[in-house]
C-alpha cells in the first residue's frame, strides 16, 4: 500500500467519515480522502478538531479547526502547530514525505479584531504561511481551487 492509504494503517481508530463540529462543517467533495478526527488522535496536547489528507497529482493536508462561536486567536497557534508536528510523524511513518500543508478555520462569525490576530499568526510549512478563514458549508475543492498546491 502507497499513498495515503497507509495513513489509514497508522492511526485507525481516528479515521471518521465526515468533517464537522458544533454545527460547522466543511464539505469534502474530493476523491481519494482520509479524515482523521484530533482528539482521537492526541488526548495530551491541544490540537485541531480534523486533519483531511488528500492526494491526486500531491498530497495536501488540511488541518481543520472549527468554531461555533467568536474564534479566539490565542488558542489557535498552538493547536495548528502541535497539529503540524502529529501530521509530520503520521506522514513520515507512512512513508510520505512530499505533501503541501493548509491551515483552516471554519466558523459561525468572525469578529474583526479575531481575524486581524488570526492573519499575524506565522505557522509552519503553509504553502503561503497564511491561515484560510472560512464560514460554514465550504467545499474544500473550493479551497483547493483558490490555493492549489505549487
Amino acid at each position: 500500500m502507497s499513498g495515503i492509504g497507509c495513513i489509514e494503517n497508522t492511526c485507525p481508530c481516528a479515521v471518521v467519515c465526515d468533517c464537522s463540529e458544533g454545527g460547522c462543517t466543511i464539505r469534502i467533495d474530493v476523491d481519494n480522502h482520509i479524515i482523521l478526527k484530533g482528539e482521537k488522535m492526541c488526548r495530551d496536547q491541544k490540537i485541531c478538531d480534523h486533519i483531511v489528507f488528500t492526494e491526486n497529482n500531491s498530497v495536501m493536508v488540511f488541518v481543520v479547526e472549527f468554531k461555533s462561536k467568536n474564534v479566539d486567536a490565542r488558542d489557535i497557534e498552538e493547536k495548528f502547530v502541535n497539529c503540524w508536528e502529529k501530521s509530520r510523524e503520521i506522514l513520515e511513518s507512512a512513508r510520505i514525505f512530499k505533501y503541501v500543508f493548509y491551515y483552516i478555520i471554519i466558523a459561525r462569525s468572525w469578529r474583526p479584531i479575531e481575524r486581524k490576530r488570526i492573519s499575524e499568526i506565522k505557522l509552519p510549512s503553509s504553502r503561503r504561511r497564511e491561515i484560510i478563514v472560512r464560514k460554514t458549508g465550504v467545499t474544500l475543492s473550493s479551497i483547493i481551487s483558490e490555493f492549489p498546491p505549487r
